[in-house]
């Protein structure tokens, strides 16, 4: 599950909100421009399509020079067309959003789920990064975006995915999930952002996600649950407010807010409007189903908090609804106990709850952590407060999570007392924003927050350590596949290898790496171009590739996604070579030892896979490693291409390979021939 929005939250959304707002009129500039090109040219007939079949190897990059374009254009993957150069688009973001830094506002978590039967399964739904996955407890990570959109905004902004708000694991199978993406409200079809958000499904453990959206008018979905009962039964709340554009992208219009059902795993959806006045204008961030006609839903107004609908009950499997919680009362988070469905915490603590409290204002004392012990009839103020989230255990009605900002409070009476368990130190005002007990051991507990940080309790919530941090985890992947370490809040650490990766890299259009992990280190390298020991004959242009050299063997990796498209035993070294189509790139991992079981022609090879080992030369390991568009004989200078870590890496590999003869006559990673502009501009 997944907490309301925190006045925190409420003001990054509105100026993320204006923001979006000036976006569009850009947009809308831009579609009258063409518009009136287009009325004012005379029609042509469209050229046919080739159907010339020509192999990549000979005709890729015919007209291009090299290292003018980036490898992986996305471009030819959008799903839903183009304002302006605007796209929606699905595919692999090549790293965090925004600036380079840890910049924790804009690096959170707010949605975290823990597996009903196992509690090292977990997932975490990200602002704007996508989700990533854990099988063993939090020690390793997968990076999953494979079938989400994203709207890819004018140069030179930061591609991104929606945010990720909530996640429902099913009960019955842990292959099966659902994740909320969020927009803003807005068309579910169309060319603008709210049209990649929406609930996307996974029935493969995450590998791949596909939109559901039939059914619904407003794309802005915020929150999930499954009937245990009858899994096919899902229900979801989405954010209602003004759209920044109609379907006709020239107005604004009213995406109302509510909660949908579909009794067919989220294939369709069927809308239930709440009678309430105002609700159109709520988000819906939290929906809980305690069996399959009890369901509790709340309701918030971050614009205006006076039409918020506070928390909601049905009896009827959600056919209608009535207000349980204090009259006119923002509901921030509240959890009900699976153990007694009479035991209620409420958060009360609209946007301005923090100012109030703070100044000591009649108002400000109304706000805090409500508790009803007969089902919302009744309610009674704790002295807990709470800006954050709260979890009530599935074990005990009794104990009780909640966070204040960077740290993490429990009760195990009831909210009668309570104790800091965890406090984030290095960041006082980082925001805690989702707590999750584990159903199936009472003593597991995760909590997320912004900074892409994890933390885990092995007693029951009693103490936390720092298990994760998934910032540091994206960053590194360009340097270092097999992950880094992360210092826990008791001082240990653990590794956190890459057990699935894609292209990495800080820039959407930087896609590669180098093939080898950053702790396999050669000690000498080739560089392009040279022709000492590569004469012309039989290489045009001297030496086609680069090559690394070790010791000992080392686990050659692919440093892009691609198809393979040959695997062959050649040469006079008799050493094997794979060749990796990208879709317009290729790439040559040559003079292999042996070639990993996986690697066959026609397989998919996603970054950071194992393609095979380093040849053995008898007196050191060596690859052969080619890069770019084939023209005849020419390859490419890959240094365009790589993320910075990687660029910096073989930098330091050519600056340490002692071999004087040919520094001399050839200094630089790419020469004479394969010479390129951005070496060249870059002193490379």
């Amino acid at each position: 599950m997944v907490m309301s929005k925190t006045a925190l939250k409420s003001d990054k959304r509105k100026i993320r909100k204006d923001k979006v707002k000036e976006m569009v009129k850009i947009v809308v500039v831009m579609l009258l421009a063409v518009f009136l090109v287009a009325a004012c040219s005379v029609q042509k007939e469209p050229p046919k399509e080739s159907t010339d079949k020509t192999d990549y190897a000979e005709e890729l990059n015919k007209d291009e020079p090299p290292a003018k374009r980036p490898i992986n254009d996305n471009s030819r993957n959008s799903n839903e067309g183009s304002a302006g150069n605007s796209k929606i688009k699905q595919g692999i973001i090549s790293g965090p959003p925004g600036i380079k830094t840890d910049n924790f506002e804009d690096n959170s978590f707010w949605s975290l789920a823990v597996s009903p039967k196992n509690p090292d399964l977990i997932y975490l739904g990200s602002e704007g990064n996508g989700i990533f996955k854990s099988l063993d407890g939090g020690a390793t990570w997968t990076w999953q975006r494979n079938g989400l959109l994203y709207f890819q905004h004018e140069p030179p902004s930061y591609p991104s995915y929606p945010e990720a708000h909530d996640t429902a694991i099913d009960p019955n199978n842990d292959n099966t999930a659902y994740m909320t993406m969020m927009e803003g409200p807005g068309p579910v079809t169309g060319v603008v952002a709210s049209c990649t958000a929406g609930l996307y499904k996974t029935v493969d453990g995450g590998e791949t996600w596909v939109r559901k959206v039939n059914g619904l008018n407003n794309s802005s979905v915020c929150s999930v649950a499954i009937d245990e009962a009858n899994t096919s039964t899902v229900f979801i709340g989405v954010n209602g407010g003004m759209g920044s554009l109609t379907l006709d992208n020239t107005k604004k219009a009213l995406f109302e807010g509510g909660i949908y059902k579909s009794i067919d795993s989220g294939e369709n959806w069927s809308f239930k409007k709440i009678p309430i006045p105002g609700s159109e204008y709520n988000d819906f961030p939290k929906i809980q189903i305690f069996n399959s006609n009890t369901i509790y839903a709340s309701g918030e107004c971050w614009d205006d908090p006076s039409k918020a609908v506070g928390l909601l009950k049905s009896t009827d499997a959600g056919e209608n609804w009535s207000v349980i919680s204090p009259e006119g009362q923002y509901i921030e988070d509240f959890d009900v106990a699976l153990s007694n469905n009479n035991t209620i915490y409420i958060n009360i603590f609209p946007p301005n709850a923090e100012q109030k409290i703070s100044s000591g204002s009649p108002e400000g004392k109304k706000y805090g952590i409500y508790k009803s012990i007969d089902g919302g009839r009744t309610w009674t103020k704790t002295s807990a407060i709470a800006y954050g989230t709260l979890r009530v255990s599935p074990h005990d009605e009794k104990t009780v999570l909640f966070s204040k900002r960077g740290k993490i409070f429990k009760s195990s009476d009831g909210l009668k007392t309570y104790h800091e368990v965890f406090s984030y130190k290095k960041e006082p005002d980082i925001l805690i924003t989702d707590i999750e007990f584990s159903r199936s051991d009472p003593d597991i507990v995760y909590a997320a927050s912004e900074g892409l940080l994890v933390m885990k309790s092995t007693d029951g919530g009693e103490t936390f350590i720092e298990k994760a941090n998934l910032r540091k985890f994206m960053d590194s992947i360009a340097g270092n596949y097999e992950g880094q370490s992360t210092s826990g809040g008791n001082g240990a650490t653990e590794q956190q290898p890459v057990s699935e990766g894609k292209n990495p890299g800080q820039d959407a259009s930087i896609v590669i790496s180098l093939p080898f992990t950053k702790t396999n280190k050669p000690y000498e390298m080739m560089p392009m171009g040279e022709t000492i020991n590569n004469p012309d004959p039989p290489n045009i242009g001297g030496h086609p590739g680069i090559d690394f050299m070790w010791n000992d063997s080392v686990d050659i990796i692919a440093c892009i996604d691609g198809i393979v498209d040959k695997v062959e035993k050649t040469g006079s070294h008799n050493k094997w070579d794979v060749f990796v189509n990208t879709g317009d790139f290729y790439v040559g991992y040559t003079t292999l030892e042996n070639v990993d079981e996986n690697i066959k022609v026609g397989a998919r090879v996603k970054f950071g896979q194992k393609i095979g080992e380093s040849g053995n030369f008898g007196t050191h390991y060596m690859i052969h490693w080619e890069i770019g568009k084939i023209k005849g004989h020419e390859r490419i200078c890959p240094m365009a291409y790589f993320d910075e870590a990687s660029r910096q890496r073989i930098i330091k590999n050519w600056a340490k390979t002692k071999w004087p003869e040919m520094k001399k006559q050839f200094p630089n990673i790419c020469n004479g021939y394969y010479r390129c502009e951005f070496c060249r501009k870059n002193g490379y």
